[in-house]
């Protein structure tokens, strides 16, 4: 039997991953419809800076999935898996691989919307060598997770591994788990997007 202060912790998990898929849906419309992302190099900038709203809201999404998927991945990890079963370091890893991404995904979507919220300030008071010169400072300092390896790939990797785990287990629905499966794999074709943009 699953102790009361469990099944909430289960169920209060269970609410935030709906609201963090129902996020990640919203995330990749504002993406799809964000005009910065159709630019590269110093014009990127320069849309994103004219238009913010949109770039805004998707990076604002994106950190709070992170933030949420920390709760939601230790939950997942106790459900899917006990300590007397064959599978429990594989899934204890698996975990720990998925909380450093959501962590990575954290710390730099929040550093990014405050690159963006201070290059915003010389933008609007029209100062482009300093708004130039925080662009450069970005480029070199960079990102604690620069190619979104962590973000998306590792990301995909866990999302996967759990899937596969649950599927085997015929914990959940089959569909549920496929859709796990199908969405990691997903996330690897995310990651190749952003590297590319990254890279442009």
């Amino acid at each position: 039997m699953i102790p009361t202060n469990q099944k909430t912790f289960f169920r209060v998990s269970g609410i935030l991953a709906i609201i963090a898929a129902v996020f990640y849906i919203v995330i990749g419309i504002c993406i799809g419809f964000d005009p910065s992302e159709q630019k590269s190099g110093v014009e990127y900038y320069l849309e994103l800076f004219k238009n913010p709203s949109l770039g805004y809201l998707w990076r604002i999404l994106f950190s709070l999935t992170g933030l949420m998927n920390i709760m939601i991945f230790i939950a997942y990890g106790n459900y899917i898996s006990k300590s007397q079963d064959s599978d429990y370091l594989f899934v204890k890893v698996l975990t720990a691989i998925g909380l450093i991404s959501a962590i990575l995904h954290t710390i730099d979507w929040v550093r990014d919307i405050s690159f963006i919220n201070n290059c915003l300030k010389f933008y609007n008071e029209n100062q482009l060598e300093n708004l130039k010169a925080m662009i450069n400072m970005n480029e070199v300092l960079k990102y604690t997770d620069e190619n979104f390896i962590w973000r998306f790939g590792f990301f995909g990797f866990y999302v996967i591994g759990v899937s596969v785990v649950a599927l085997r287990k015929g914990l959940l629905s089959r569909g549920i788990n496929i859709i796990g499966i199908l969405s990691g794999t997903f996330s690897y074709i995310y990651n190749d997007f952003f590297n590319y943009r990254n890279r442009s």
